[in-house]
């Protein structure tokens, strides 16, 4: 019996980042393989009850909070003590809605409400 497999990514973890980076290859025709230290599936993502930072979402245009890339830009550097990358932060603020559409096109199906999360302006 071979025990030898052979894979072109190896992705660590698999909360959200790790398991769209698994997708991503995949979708390029890598044979991915997803490790995962936790003795379930979700990572980080699934201890945090899979909440994700979308500014601008509907939901809360419906209940009118006003949120912005740039509020939550300046909720990431705060968090940070300013010592994050700055242009690493401004790509996830300013795509996050775009990554919440494309998880949600993956399946991902998420629960309809709004969560106020430690360092975060507004739900």
């Amino acid at each position: 019996m071979n025990m030898v497999q052979t894979y072109d990514v190896l992705v660590i973890g698999s909360g959200i980042a790790g398991l769209s980076a698994a997708i991503e290859a995949a979708s390029h025709g890598a044979r991915v393989c997803v490790i995962e230290q936790l003795p379930k599936a979700g990572g980080n993502t699934l201890i945090s009850d899979g909440g994700v930072a979308v500014p601008g979402h509907p939901l809360q245009k419906q209940q009118h909070i006003d949120d912005s890339p740039a509020l939550l830009i300046e909720d990431m550097l705060k968090a940070g003590k300013h010592k994050n990358n700055p242009t690493l932060v401004k790509k996830v603020a300013s795509e996050a809605y775009d990554v919440f559409r494309w998880t949600e096109a993956m399946g991902v199906v998420y629960q309809n409400r709004l969560d106020f999360f430690g360092g975060h302006s507004v739900p």
